[in-house]
């Protein structure tokens, strides 16, 4: 008889201690999946959204800092957007004088070479912006994808 309560009381135990892993190991993944999701949401390209789980020290510090990383990613896309603009601006003054001193060429206004001359340098010296402008963008693009390699050198203030 005491050998049949053993093994019920064994089996008992058994399925008990197993509700109770499941349980635990339940409440444990429970914030963790929830920060999962909101990571996914992120990636998807939502960016309001906040990272919310309660439960360990752990889950804490990596919910502030993903909360850190989306602040810092709305930073980033608000500068991109700002950079666009500059550029578009930038870029669309010496385009606007090019197609100005082009028309004014094509409707025979420089009727005189010095007119001409002056209209033709005008142009140039705006490509020639352009080209600048251009070519600090292939920088800028190098230097954010770290294409690029530095070479230090000490300098004597």
């Amino acid at each position: 008889m005491l050998k049949h309560q053993l093994i019920y009381i064994s089996i008992i135990v058994v399925v008990v201690s197993i509700f109770v892993a499941i349980g635990i190991g339940y409440l444990i993944s429970k914030p963790i999946k929830r920060i999962n999701d909101s990571a996914k949401l992120l990636a998807s390209g939502k960016r309001e959204i906040s990272f919310e789980g309660k439960g360990y020290q752990e889950i804490d510090d990596l919910n502030n800092t993903l909360n850190y990383a989306v602040a810092e990613l709305k930073k980033t896309e608000k500068l991109q957007k700002e950079l666009l603009a500059n550029i578009s601006h930038d870029l669309k003054t010496p385009i606007t004088a090019i197609k100005g001193y082009v028309e004014v060429i094509r409707d025979g206004v420089a009727d005189t070479p010095e007119k001409m001359d002056r209209y033709i340098r005008t142009i140039y010296n705006k490509a020639t912006d352009m080209d600048k402008l251009i070519d600090e963008l292939f920088l800028y693009s190098k230097l954010d994808s770290n294409s690029m390699n530095y070479s230090f050198v000490k300098l004597n203030l």
